[in-house]
């Protein structure tokens, strides 16, 4: 923890058969920092993680509402992404669109998952 708004994490993103020529890729182990950015009326947080991966600086900015629906709730997220000149250069290869919405679901269900502990 750097601070309060601020943490540096290392994590692993499995991409599996996405990226099936390049067999290297498969497993990318990212450093980042991801910091919170905005926190307005109670059920919407922004973050910016920056950090790098596969050689490449990355950046992404996330933005998480959660909606009361009085017997549950609803959350509705939305991310932009900045992949670096490597991650670029892979779309010759992989799907990027199909990769890039996949991990976001996957992190998304994880903080779903970590919110409802």
């Amino acid at each position: 923890m750097l601070s309060k708004d601020r943490v540096r994490a290392r994590f692993r993103v499995d991409l599996g058969n996405e990226v099936p020529p390049i067999a290297e890729l498969r497993r990318i182990t990212t450093d980042a920092i991801i910091e919170l950015i905005n926190q307005s009326g109670g059920n919407e947080v922004g973050y910016r993680v920056d950090g790098r991966a596969a050689g490449s600086a990355i950046s992404v900015s996330l933005t998480i509402k959660v909606n009361d629906l009085g017997n549950g709730s609803q959350v509705y997220w939305d991310a932009t992404a900045s992949l670096g000149r490597l991650l670029q250069m892979m779309s010759r290869f992989v799907n990027i669109d199909s990769l890039v919405k996949r991990i976001s679901e996957d992190t998304i269900h994880g903080f779903i998952e970590c919110l409802l502990k």
